[in-house]
């Protein structure tokens, strides 16, 4: 998978145990579930696309986190919040909350010829840790609610039910 200005993507975390696949009832095994920890919060990320040299479990580094097929809501008016908050408790988080502020827009394609709004995005998003990517599609009422019915660099957001891939983890 390929992100533009992925380079900016820069999450510390370390990389604290990876959890191998479980075998498939068809003798292939799942792909296995990288931990990622930082600030109290322990990611479990699958490295969908073998970005990342499992060698490197146990090291701090930098992880190259996209945070997929999200949804996408503005923090209320008087809200400036950042960070990634687990979506249940303390444990391992797949899904986590992401708050943060949108850094650079990069692809904002828009569609009405569906029968309502569609609207394509990748962005990089300032969560305080570091950033992140930000690859999804908003829709009709979604797309409403945003001003001017797009996103805006310096839109303070909020991102859930996310998929999140790695693109790399470089050690330190």
């Amino acid at each position: 998978m390929r992100f533009p200005k992925s380079q900016a993507l820069q999450l510390h975390a370390c990389f604290e145990e990876l959890i191998p696949g479980r075998m498939h009832t068809s003798g292939q095994r799942f792909l296995p579930l990288i931990v990622l920890g930082f600030k109290q919060v322990r990611l479990g990320v699958v490295d969908r696309h073998n970005h990342v040299n499992h060698a490197h479990a146990g090291r701090y580094g930098m992880a190259r986190l996209v945070f997929q097929l999200s949804r996408v809501a503005l923090q209320p008016a008087d809200t400036q919040r950042m960070g990634i908050e687990p979506e249940v408790g303390n444990g391992l988080s797949t899904m986590p909350l992401a708050y943060g502020c949108v850094q650079d827009l990069i692809t904002w394609e828009r569609r009405d010829d569906l029968g309502y709004a569609v609207s394509y995005v990748e962005a990089i998003i300032a969560v305080g840790v570091g950033s992140i990517g930000l690859r999804t599609t908003l829709t009709g009422p979604n797309v409403a609610k945003l001003p001017n019915e797009q996103l805006q660099t310096g839109d303070w957001v909020v991102l859930s039910n996310s998929r999140i891939d790695i693109l790399g983890f470089e050690p330190d």
